[in-house]
């Protein structure tokens, strides 16, 4: 079972860093790794540990001074072990904070293009998604709304702040939870900005899917009734 939703390649292709708590006196570089790419105190703080341990192996070995010379190598061989455990235990934390910094970076970066975008055309543009077409021979584009229960992974991508992986985290969430209720539900379920989710108010709708309006059962009107026809006679 995948741990993220990028796919077992994605997970096996960033978890290489592990092949360094296998190898003599490099066990610390896959600490500095992956704590330097999520920014995690403790990953880098592991990797001084396991590099201190390492440069004493070499200090004491070349004085030669008994029993720090011994030590050394034992508490190495030790830190050598617990190194090999702590990455299989940090993998599932690892990929999945990395999945986040990844998703965050896609909607940092769409942020800045729109801001670039507002700097040169000004605050009122509007923004033209890909199914932008034209109407007639004076080329008067119009916007056709996405459905965000039935569009695909691409098409999301279209909209301020949905790049690839957020789009694929949606579709997944659709799958898995049913259809979006609302487009605030959609950005609330992908946390996107409070900025992004005006825009995609505008740019989509969530209609489920199949949904059918109810018939609405007219009441009949009251009928007056008719006067008839016949004379009273009175006797």
């Amino acid at each position: 079972m995948n741990i993220t939703n990028m796919g077992k390649v994605w997970e096996l292709k960033n978890s290489l860093w592990i092949l360094f708590s296998f190898g003599l006196f490099l066990n610390y570089i896959g600490f500095f790794w992956i704590g330097g790419r999520v920014g995690k105190r403790k990953w880098i703080l592991s990797g001084f540990i396991y590099l201190l341990l390492t440069i004493s192996v070499f200090v004491f070995s070349s004085l030669k001074i008994e029993p720090f010379s011994t030590l050394s190598v034992v508490f190495y061989l030790a830190g050598w072990f617990a190194s090999i455990v702590q990455s299989f235990v940090s993998r599932k934390e690892y990929l999945l904070r990395l999945e986040a910094v990844n998703e965050l970076q896609l909607i940092t970066r769409d942020l800045h293009r729109e801001q670039i975008r507002k700097d040169y055309l000004g605050e009122n543009t509007p923004i033209l998604p890909e199914s932008t077409k034209h109407k007639d021979q004076k080329q008067t584009a119009f916007i056709q709304k996405l459905n965000l229960n039935t569009c695909s992974e691409q098409q999301l991508t279209s909209l301020p702040g949905v790049g690839i992986a957020v789009a694929k985290r949606a579709v997944n969430l659709r799958e898995q939870n049913g259809p979006f209720v609302s487009t605030i539900d959609f950005c609330q379920k992908l946390g996107l900005q409070p900025r992004v989710a005006e825009q995609i108010d505008s740019l989509a709708f969530a209609l489920i899917p199949d949904a059918t309006i109810p018939e609405q059962k007219l009441e009949p009107e009251n009928v007056q009734p008719q006067a008839s026809d016949k004379r009273v006679v009175d006797i």
